[in-house]
């Protein structure tokens, strides 16, 4: 009795310590969004406070809060702006779900002084949605927004109304300054230097636009430039709105970057790479692009435009903060003060003030203050060529404290799968390095960032080609000696979590233990199953990514081939997840019983995709590091 006793001791032991040492990467971000006021007088930051994001005045000078603003009931601050010296606009999320909640977006906009008076509602709940368009530089009373009707998701866009709004006066749209319609559906509006609406990209189908195009004061039409092309990116203007800079894609490239002169209607090319798709354009303060940033390992940023403001600055920023990603947030209105914030695969976000005329750097706030730089683990970019000659790349995360060779690792296909990994602080391999394990992600086939040719090589291939290169990836971490072969188990989320069981019945062998997230095992139930189906264009992602073949779908759903996994499986699932019905488990769970297969499983009651509350997140790290251990640990 008494070596029962002490088993059950050192269980909970055990698994307290795991708990304790697991927190910290499960907790939400504390601070983030911090801009400064025009006149630099103070800062704004969203952060947290009982589980609801508020936003906190600060006093630049002496870093003191002098006010909160927050909503009541379920409602809590989303994207805000700095309109004047004294006044914010703030758009509204809310909770849905009672024990568990899940933020979204309302569409409505606030105006409140950052002193928390004259609050006065801009957009109102039943009727229109609104997006901010412009804050009119200039004119510290008014905005451009362009209002969408209220619509479900399953149904077909409207044409956004573009209207300038009284920030000072309370909701009233037949009051509203309403400018124009946008002339395609869906509407996204895009204004030049002067705040003038010189673009419209309207929806007409899965994947389709149109852009349209208009002189000041002059009518719409469609912008055709004189060249082929499948897409255009609208990204910004010249300083004197002459010209645009867009990026061009054609033939399933990875797109290039031009300054597009709208008079001459004369296209100067700018950059191209053959791997990686543009991150994204940096802009100074007064949005004028000159420079960009690229991921096809560590981060890199280019400058095309030395003359512009603030390009020598982002340089000297780069240099100073070698080692971290390094983007200007917002500045004062003369540009003097900077708010920058760095990060890096082994820093979440830290926020600075930057003085241009000092050129000094001041620390203001962590996105994560509990976490030591010194305890987090390494990422390592890599490239690899798969079975079938197609060059891609991924990142690796090695544990703190331990040679780089013959270690146990842990496989993180992302999930999507239209979108990919990058060089960055992840919690969930930091959690796993902490834990002893090294770990492994890959840009497969079907991701986003490295062209069409390479999304859509992704397309019908989910259950063969898309796992190949994951597999492929994993032999590299074998040949290269990273990884012991003895000790590889594979875990993701969404379709990660598809991909972990769907590989490891293509290699049986090759996977020590299989762990799954909320993941899709039946193609056939995804097409009709979960919120995809029911989306406006939901059907046609479907039929472009799995296609329409009944027998091609159960050939490639895992729930159909538990007689070849060799690996014991860990499943979890939230109740409440819309995304992938959480029947999706049951039913994989139940044909790995039938088998006699070793199968776990953790269920969450009303928890949705992407676990909402810390608890369930502790929980749900807890089971996952405690089955790997039980498999690949020491």
């Amino acid at each position: 009795m008494k070596n029962i006793i002490l088993s059950i001791f050192l269980i909970l032991f055990s698994h307290n310590i795991l708990a304790s040492n697991l927190e910290k990467y499960t907790r939400q971000f504390q601070n983030e969004q911090v801009k400064i006021s025009p006149d630099g007088k103070y800062l704004a930051v969203r952060t947290k406070h009982e589980g609801q994001n508020i936003l906190a005045i600060i006093e630049t000078n002496n870093r003191k809060v002098i006010n909160t603003i927050n909503f009541s009931g379920k409602k809590s601050v989303g994207e805000y702006h700095w309109i004047n010296n004294k006044r914010l606009v703030v758009r509204v999320l809310s909770d849905q779900g009672v024990s568990i909640k899940q933020t979204y977006n309302t569409g409505r906009l606030f105006a409140i002084n950052y002193d928390g008076s004259k609050k006065v509602t801009l957009g109102h709940k039943e009727s229109r949605y609104l997006e901010i368009v412009s804050t009119l530089k200039g004119d510290d009373n008014h905005i451009l927004i362009a209002a969408h009707q209220s619509r479900h998701a399953n149904q077909e866009k409207r044409h956004a109304v573009v209207c300038k709004v009284n920030i000072d006066e309370k909701w009233q749209w037949r009051a509203w300054k309403c400018i124009m319609q946008s002339p395609g559906r869906g509407g996204k509006i895009i204004v030049d230097n002067n705040s003038e609406i010189r673009f419209s990209v309207g929806e007409v189908g899965f994947d389709e636009y149109i852009i349209y195009y208009r002189e000041p004061e002059g009518e719409w039409q469609k912008f055709n430039p004189e060249f082929d092309y499948s897409k255009i990116n609208i990204e910004g203007f010249s300083e004197d709105n002459n010209s645009v800079y867009i990026i061009v894609y054609n033939d399933g490239d990875t797109g290039t970057l031009y300054s597009y002169d709208l008079i001459k209607r004369k296209a100067n090319k700018i950059y191209h790479n053959e791997f990686v798709e543009i991150t994204y354009l940096l802009k100074n303060y007064q949005g004028i692009p000159f420079g960009f940033r690229i991921d096809e390992d560590y981060p890199k940023y280019l400058i095309f435009d030395e003359t512009a403001e603030h390009s020598r600055l982002y340089q000297d920023l780069y240099r100073a903060f070698q080692g971290n990603s390094v983007d200007i947030i917002n500045s004062t209105a003369d540009g003097k003060l900077l708010i920058v914030v760095t990060s890096s695969d082994r820093n979440p976000g830290k926020y600075y003030l930057y003085n241009k005329e000092t050129k000094q750097a001041q620390f203001l706030l962590s996105k994560a203050d509990w976490l030591k730089p010194s305890e987090l683990a390494t990422v390592e970019p890599f490239k690899f060529t798969t079975r079938d000659q197609i060059l891609l790349n991924g990142y690796l995360t090695l544990p703190n404290n331990k040679a780089d060779e013959n270690l146990p690792l842990v496989v993180m296909p992302h999930g999507g799968p239209r979108i990919r990994d990058f060089w960055n602080f992840n919690p969930f391999a930091q959690q796993l390095a902490a834990s002893g394990y090294a770990v492994l992600q890959v840009n497969f086939r079907g991701s986003s960032g490295f062209g069409e040719k390479i999304l859509h090589m992704g397309d019908k291939n989910w259950g063969s080609k898309v796992q190949y290169d994951i597999i492929d990836a994993t032999e590299w971490a074998i040949k290269s000696g990273v990884a012991d072969p003895e000790r590889i188990c594979i875990y993701g989320g969404s379709f990660g979590a598809y991909s972990a069981l769907q590989s490891s019945t293509i290699e049986p062998d090759m996977f020590k233990c299989t762990i799954g997230v909320s993941g899709v095992y039946d193609l056939i139930k995804m097409r009709d199953d979960g919120d995809i189906p029911d989306s406006l264009w939901g059907g046609d992602y479907l039929d472009e990514v799995l296609g329409n073949d009944v027998d091609t779908l159960k050939l490639n759903s895992p729930v159909n081939h538990v007689d070849k996994l060799n690996a014991p499986v860990l499943l979890i699932h939230g109740s409440a997840d819309k995304r992938i019905p959480m029947d999706q488990t049951e039913r994989l769970e139940e044909a790995l019983k039938e088998k006699g297969h070793s199968v776990k499983t953790l269920y969450i009651d009303n928890e949705y995709h992407g676990f909402v509350k810390q608890e369930n997140r502790l929980k749900a790290s807890i089971a996952v590091v405690e089955f790997l251990n039980e498999h690949i640990g020491k």
